[in-house]
């Protein structure tokens, strides 16, 4: 099944283990991740291969995942390695230490999100000058309050793109 289409079932799940076997269901087209949530419930993360799926649950009540799997021995399969990985890694280790405990709010999330700790390859991400040829950097960040039904969303890096707030299911009952 292509990806769009599967996030299209993940999207009309109506509970997690719904959207697990979304992204569980038969082989898939490539590699991604995917981090679910429900109001009212828990959010997940589910790191997902062309032939195995593993579902991470975070005991913290946090989900922190970068680019880069997390459980790759776990499902069975060989992971490229890449000479950046390390920068991923720092990354999703960053966040985990900037989101401890369960007091933060949103405004903290968007702070997190905006950290330069290893600048240019930090969570809020900027083209590295060494890396010649290739330019990655943060295009997007969203923070979600899915008890509140709302979504901030920055386009670009969140350290130049401010959040817009966008309220979903107004008016519904």
């Amino acid at each position: 099944q292509p990806l769009h289409a599967r996030c299209y079932d993940v999207l009309r799940a109506r509970s997690l283990d719904a959207a697990i076997e979304a992204i569980s269901a038969g082989p898939r087209t490539c590699s991604t991740n995917f981090v679910v949530g429900q109001a009212g419930s828990a959010a997940i993360d589910v790191e997902a291969a062309p032939d195995a799926v593993a579902v991470l649950p975070d005991e913290s009540g946090r989900v922190v995942h970068a680019n880069h799997f997390r459980h790759a021995r776990q499902m069975g399969i060989a992971e490229v390695i890449s000479p950046r990985r390390h920068h991923s890694e720092h990354r999703e280790r960053r966040l985990g230490e900037l989101l401890t405990g369960n007091d933060w709010t949103v405004w903290d999330v968007m702070a997190a999100l905006r950290n330069h700790d290893g600048h240019p390859n930090s969570v809020c991400r900027h083209p590295d000058p060494s890396d010649a040829g290739r330019v990655y950097e943060s295009v997007v960040s969203v923070v979600m309050d899915l008890d509140a039904k709302a979504l901030w969303i920055s386009d670009g890096p969140p350290c130049r793109s401010p959040y817009q707030e966008v309220r979903l299911g107004v008016g519904e009952t």
